[in-house]
């Protein structure tokens, strides 16, 4: 969580940022993924990033990407 923290505070200092993506640590070196991601959250979280910087066009978390289609519009 602070890592994203950070990417977000971190976003208004680009100017021609398209795509971000953030991959999932694997848990203590085991095979599987946890993930320790929300949909909802991951969305509201992506909208703000998206109006932070508005040069994203794309986010990719947990393999899911979002895609920025016009002003403040995004969808899955």
């Amino acid at each position: 969580m602070q890592f994203l923290k950070a990417c977000e505070e971190a976003l208004p200092f680009f100017t021609s940022l398209i795509q971000l993506r953030a991959e999932v640590a694997r848990n203590q070196g085991r095979l599987r993924c946890t993930y320790v991601s929300n949909y909802k959250s991951d969305f509201k979280m992506v909208q703000r990033w998206g109006n932070i910087c508005p040069t994203l066009k794309i986010c990719v978390f947990t393999c899911t990407p979002t895609l920025k289609y016009g002003d403040g519009i995004w969808s899955t």
